[in-house]
C-alpha cells in the first residue's frame, strides 16, 4: 500500500509593499532602526548599548514609561513611531542605515 502526501505551500505573510529597494548612500550620522518595544525585544539593552555613539535611533512602538524615562536620562537622539500604516514602516525601513533586532524569541513575527 503506498500512501500519499497533500502538500500546502503557505507563504510568508507580508505584505508586498515590504520589497528590495537598493540603497545608494548612508547617513553622514547613522540611524539605527529598533523594531518592537516589548521587554523581550530588548530595547534597554540597546539603550545602554548605542548610548555612547553617535547616531540617531528611531524606534517602532509604543514606549512604556521606564523606556521614555532611561531615554531622556541616556541623552540618545531619538524618534518613535507607533501605529503607522504599512507604507510608513516600509519608508522607515528604507531611511535607516541599520535594523536592531535583538529579540530573546520570537513566535509567528516578522521582522
Amino acid at each position: 500500500m503506498c500512501i500519499t502526501w497533500q502538500i500546502k505551500v503557505i507563504h510568508n505573510p507580508i505584505s508586498p509593499i515590504f520589497r528590495y529597494a537598493p540603497r545608494g548612500s548612508v547617513n553622514e550620522c547613522p540611524i539605527i532602526l529598533h523594531v518592537g518595544t516589548a521587554s523581550h525585544k530588548n530595547l534597554d539593552k540597546v539603550i545602554t548599548a548605542v548610548s555612547d555613539l553617535e547616531m540617531e535611533l528611531f524606534i517602532l512602538g509604543p514606549l512604556s514609561s521606564s523606556q521614555q524615562l532611561l531615554l531622556d536620562r541616556s541623552g540618545i537622539r531619538y524618534q518613535s513611531f507607533s501605529g503607522l500604516p504599512y507604507e510608513e514602516v516600509y519608508e522607515l525601513y528604507r531611511k535607516v542605515d541599520i535594523i536592531s533586532f535583538p529579540s530573546d524569541y520570537e513566535g509567528f513575527g516578522m521582522p
